[in-house]
């Protein structure tokens, strides 16, 4: 009689959040475990509420109905049937950790999480001085998932990074850690392709930043340097490129103060694109810059290397410990560093190293069905 696979529970993210590289994060492992090895189930919370919400505001409440009061009795029906019952229960993202609460005490499910970043943490603890304040709600709801955190049997992280700062304020997860690299996909860019691009990437110069407008991200120093760019060099056709959302007003205050007539129709902003499009952006770049303040783990950077694309970057996340010397890094506080860095290497004045040791999806893949069996087997993470 065969015997029987280890049953996995995911819980995933909240569609209408919007969260795309949870949602991407999610896919990754709905899609990729081997259902040979692993028997997986995939849960979310649902809309219901929110979509019958008029403003901002009661959409916020809507969704927070929909996670916190809706979705939890259904999740509790999963957890607690004891015919039926996972041997894991994964929560992808960390800042869903308060349905870890709701597994039953004396339950066999092992309770396992993934943090990817602890920055909205921080902020409620008032760590970044960049950062917008956070609100007395928000203040509540990190505090929530901070002590909710601590209900995880095994922990992994996207970088050592992140593991630092999980240890220090989470002291349970000390010795119950892993750090797992999150996998790059090789999309391959497709020459010719128009698809939703207003124009041909190999036939225009240009710098790309792909991210979203989140305050750590510094859009607002990105444009600085393309400035500089602009005005120092010969590269007077150059575009920026960001794929994400449209830029903020206080992103594009420097631009009133230069004398630059054509400035503003320099900056293409793409709010969605395909993988291939994607592909073909980095492929075809003068540079990708991504001088953040902090992250979690830093995909951009890597998918760019991947595909040949000069990087210049910040030390954080796990981009470092990833791409090593291949990049150009500066510090995202330090304005003149990122002018001087992308006019070094536009100019081909900063050689880097073309390749890097890059993980695969398989590669990620691998890494956490190996953690899911240590952890079903109450085993410490290796």
């Amino acid at each position: 009689m065969p015997s029987r696979r280890p049953q996995v529970l995911l819980l995933t993210n909240y569609r209408e959040d919007g969260q795309r590289s949870m949602l991407r994060f999610g896919k990754l492992l709905t899609e990729g475990l081997d259902p040979e090895a692993i028997s997986s189930k995939e849960i979310f919370p649902k809309a219901c509420f929110l979509p019958l919400a008029t403003t901002a505001s009661l959409k916020k409440w809507g969704g927070y109905v929909d996670k916190y009061l809706i979705f939890p009795r259904r999740l509790k029906k999963a957890l607690r049937d004891r015919e039926r019952s996972p041997d894991l229960f994964h929560v992808i993202d960390h800042s869903n950790a308060v349905y870890l609460n709701h597994v039953p005490p004396d339950s066999k499910t092992r309770k396992f999480i993934t943090c990817h970043d602890l920055i909205a943490l921080r902020m409620s603890l008032n760590e970044f001085k960049q950062a917008p304040e956070v609100s007395s709600s928000g203040k509540k709801l990190q505090k929530w998932i901070r002590a909710s955190m601590g209900n995880a049997d095994i922990y992994a992280c996207d970088s050592s990074d992140t593991e630092k700062d999980l240890h220090r304020l989470v002291p349970h997860s000390k010795d119950r850690t892993k750090v797992i690299h999150l996998g790059v996909d090789r999309v391959q860019a497709k020459e010719g392709e128009q698809d939703q691009l207003p124009f041909e990437p190999a036939k225009k110069n240009y710098v790309l930043h792909v991210g979203s407008s989140s305050w750590y991200k510094n859009r607002k120093g990105v444009v600085e340097a393309f400035i500089h760019l602009k005005k120092e060099s010969d590269s007077k056709d150059a575009r920026l490129v960001f794929v994400g959302p449209e830029l903020k007003p206080e992103e594009t205050k420097g631009l009133k103060n230069h004398a630059l007539d054509d400035l503003v129709k320099s900056i293409i902003t793409l709010d969605k694109v395909s993988e291939s499009s994607l592909a073909r952006l980095y492929k075809n770049a003068m540079a990708t810059i991504f001088p953040s303040f902090t992250e979690g783990f830093g995909w951009p950077p890597l998918e760019a290397k991947a595909l040949g694309c000069p990087v210049i970057t910040s030390k954080t996340g796990a981009i470092h410990d990833i791409l090593g010397e291949s990049a150009t890094y500066v510090d995202p506080k330090n304005q003149k560093e990122m002018n001087q860095a992308i006019l070094m290497v536009v100019r081909g004045e900063e050689q880097q190293k073309t390749s890097a040791a890059i993980p695969t999806i398989d590669d990620c893949i691998e890494n956490y069905s190996k953690l899911y069996l240590q952890t079903i087997k109450n085993q410490v993470p290796t």
